[in-house]
């Protein structure tokens, strides 16, 4: 399509040349002609060709059906009409990948776009709110079936943890030891703190770490380190299993699968107190 359109572009820059001269008229309108033709012949050429493609992948496309709405589409009389067919043509994908009803669907939007607010089945707010709890159930649905043996092996692996000696298990899950005692404060919600960690998954890949120690709220974590965090004193060090619902859970993050039970050895080195 790239090579039809340079040779168009090329054809209308002479058009402009030949427009210049004199008795340009008639030669003008010759030359227009055999653009029209020149185009329809490239175009129609790169269609048939793109059909073909089409064919072989699966996706046979009518090509006197096709014409027909080419015809129509290129009359510039009816362009609100073609705009509308343009964004229909794109949604009846999605709508019928989805088994939506179409009819359905069709009423509820012209009454949105007429602003008829007696047909209106639903505030646009709720409607929006409807389709966010629509999109995160499908996420968690297509999560759980790519990553869901991540909270089987998690479990496994915290099940092995407690039967380790000093193990602490807190009533939500939260297992932790203490490799080194602190002799310090304890934090608050309130609080900043600085910590030194180490974080791997269970099959002890480690996804990040910090060995200079960094400040953040206790409040501005994952659920399972604000609670550790509230649990420990300045200069402690513990060795901390989380379970997927208090670290990342069905979302993950950009180095973290859904469903992954995260372990971290972390020592509080310090506090800032914040305001009570």
């Amino acid at each position: 399509m790239k090579k039809t359109i340079a040779i168009i572009a090329s054809a209308l820059l002479a058009l402009g040349a030949v427009g210049c001269k004199k008795n340009a008229d008639t030669t003008a309108v010759s030359e227009k002609d055999s653009i029209a033709l020149s185009m329809g012949i490239l175009y129609g050429q790169d269609f048939a060709n793109q059909f073909e493609m089409s064919r072989l992948q699966g996706q046979p496309i009518d090509s006197v059906a096709f014409l027909d709405g080419f015809k129509y589409g290129i009359d510039t009389t009816r362009f609100s009409y073609n705009l509308g067919a343009i964004y229909a043509s794109n949604i009846a994908r999605q709508l019928a990948h989805d088994s939506i009803d179409i009819d359905k669907f069709y009423a509820a939007m012209r009454a949105a776009l007429l602003k008829d607010t007696v047909s209106i089945a639903m505030k646009p707010a709720d409607a929006q709110a409807f389709m966010q709890r629509i999109q995160a159930r499908k996420q968690r649905e297509n999560n759980m079936k790519q990553f869901g043996q991540n909270i089987e092996k998690g479990n496994e692996y915290i099940d092995t943890f407690k039967k380790e000696d000093g193990v602490t298990v807190t009533t939500s899950g939260l297992a932790y030891k203490t490799l080194q005692e602190g002799t310090g404060a304890t934090p608050s919600l309130a609080d900043t703190v600085r910590v030194k960690y180490v974080g791997t998954l269970v099959d002890g890949k480690e996804f990040d770490k910090n060995e200079e120690g960094i400040e953040f709220a206790v409040t501005g974590v994952i659920k399972g380190w604000t609670e550790m965090l509230q649990l420990m004193k300045v200069g402690q060090k513990v060795r901390v299993v989380i379970p997927q619902e208090l670290a990342y859970g069905e979302t993950g993050n950009y180095t973290i699968e859904p469903f992954s039970t995260l372990t971290f050895e972390m020592e509080l080195i310090g506090i800032k107190p914040g305001k009570k």
